[in-house]
C-alpha cells in the first residue's frame, strides 16, 4: 500500500496496521507487524518438547513435558507484552496444571527452561 485505506469503519495503513472503533480490546489500534495467534488442537503424536494447552486459555493451562528428564529442572517462566515476568512455576510432573485466573486478558510470552537452557518458548493468550 502507499496510502491508508478505509474499509466499512476500519482503517488499514500503509504499514499493515489496523484501527477500528468498533474492536472490544485493550487498545482500538493492531500495529501491522503482529503475528496471528491462532487456535488449534491438540495432537497426541507431536513431537514437541512441551506441550502447553489451551491456548487461549482462561482459568488455567496445562504443560506437558514430553521427555522425563526435563521434570527435574524445569520452569515455566511467563512474561506480559512489556517484557516483565508475570509468573514463575517449577514444573514437577511431566503433566502439570497451572492456574492463571489472576492474568488479565492480553498475549503473554513464555519460556519453558530446564538444565539452565531454553526448551520451548512461544506465545500464550488469555481470555477470562
Amino acid at each position: 500500500l502507499t496510502k491508508a485505506v478505509k474499509l466499512y469503519g476500519r482503517a488499514l495503513s500503509k504499514v499493515g496496521a489496523i484501527t477500528t472503533a468498533d474492536m472490544n480490546a485493550v487498545a482500538n489500534t493492531i500495529p501491522g507487524n503482529c503475528a496471528t495467534v491462532g487456535i488449534s488442537t491438540l495432537d497426541a503424536n507431536t513431537t514437541e518438547a512441551v506441550i502447553i494447552y489451551p491456548n487461549p486459555f482462561t482459568s488455567s493451562i496445562d504443560i506437558i513435558l514430553n521427555d522425563a528428564w526435563q521434570t527435574n529442572n524445569a520452569e515455566l517462566n511467563l512474561y506480559n507484552v512489556l517484557g516483565e515476568q508475570v509468573m514463575n512455576v517449577t514444573v514437577t510432573k511431566q503433566l502439570n496444571t497451572i492456574g492463571t485466573s489472576h492474568l488479565p486478558n492480553g498475549i503473554y510470552f513464555y519460556k519453558v527452561i530446564g538444565n539452565n537452557k531454553i526448551i520451548q518458548s512461544g506465545r500464550l493468550v488469555s481470555q477470562q
